[in-house]
C-alpha cells in the first residue's frame, strides 16, 4: 500500500503538469494567440515548475522565457514589465553562479528572512515601485500603477530568489495576480491563464521550499 501511495503521488504530479500544460496549449488555440504568446506561456508555465520545486535548471528555462516576455511586454508598452524582466534575467544568470555553491543533487538549499531582513526588503520594494512609476509615466508607458506594482514585485522577488530566499514566493504570489489584471485589461487570455496557473505553482513553491531548508541553521 506505501508502494502504491508513493507511485500515485509521484506520477499524479507529473500527470497534473502534463495536464496544466496541455491546458496552456488548449487556452492558446480557442484564443486564436500567436505562437509566440503560446510559447512563452509554456515556458511560463515550465519556469514556474522548476522553481516551485528548487531545480537548478529553473534559470535556464526563464532566460528564455524572459526573453519572449520582454517581447510581448514592449508590443503592449508596458515598459515595466519590459525592465524587472531584464533585471530578473540578468538576477538568473548570476544565480546560475551562485546556486552553485548551495546545491543538493541539483536542488537548491533555501534559507529564511529576518525580521530586520524583511524590513529592508518591504523598503527596497517602495523605493523600486515609486522610481518605477515615476519613469513609466514620464514615458507614456500603459497602466503606470499596476505596471509600477509588478516591476518592484518582480525585482524584489528575483533578488529574494537568487539569494534563495523562501519568502521570495510570498511577493511571487501578489506578482502573479497583479500580472493577471495587466494581461486581462490588455486582452491577452493567454497570458493571463498562464499567470494563474503559476499561481498554484507559486502555493506550491511557498511549502515546498520550506521542506528544503537546511536541517541545522538557515
Amino acid at each position: 500500500m506505501d508502494t502504491i501511495r508513493k507511485y500515485t503521488t509521484k506520477y499524479g504530479k507529473y500527470a497534473l503538469w502534463i495536464a496544466l500544460l496541455c491546458t496552456e496549449l488548449l487556452i492558446g488555440y480557442l484564443t486564436q494567440s500567436h505562437v509566440i504568446a503560446i510559447g512563452v506561456a509554456i515556458l511560463g508555465v515550465i519556469s514556474a515548475i522548476c522553481s516551485a520545486e528548487g531545480w537548478y535548471a529553473t534559470h535556464f528555462v526563464f532566460l528564455v522565457y524572459a526573453a519572449g516576455s520582454i517581447a510581448i511586454a514592449w508590443h503592449h508598452q508596458l515598459y515595466g514589465e519590459v525592465v524587472a524582466m531584464s533585471i530578473s534575467a540578468l538576477g538568473s544568470l548570476i544565480a546560475i553562479i551562485t546556486w552553485r555553491k548551495n546545491l543538493r543533487k541539483q536542488t537548491v538549499r533555501t534559507r529564511e528572512l529576518t525580521w530586520g531582513k524583511w524590513i529592508l526588503t518591504l523598503l527596497g520594494f517602495i523605493i523600486i515601485e515609486v522610481i518605477a512609476y515615476l519613469c513609466i509615466t514620464h514615458f507614456g508607458g500603459e497602466l503606470p500603477f499596476l505596471n509600477s506594482i509588478v516591476m518592484g514585485l518582480t525585482i524584489t522577488a528575483e533578488f529574494l530568489f537568487m539569494m534563495r530566499y523562501c519568502e521570495s514566493y510570498i511577493l511571487y504570489f501578489i506578482d502573479d495576480i497583479a500580472l493577471m489584471l495587466i494581461w486581462a485589461l490588455t486582452g491577452n487570455w493567454l497570458l493571463m491563464c498562464s499567470c494563474a496557473i503559476s499561481t498554484l505553482f507559486t502555493i506550491y513553491g511557498m511549502r515546498n521550499w520550506k521542506r528544503l531548508l537546511p536541517q541545522k541553521g538557515r
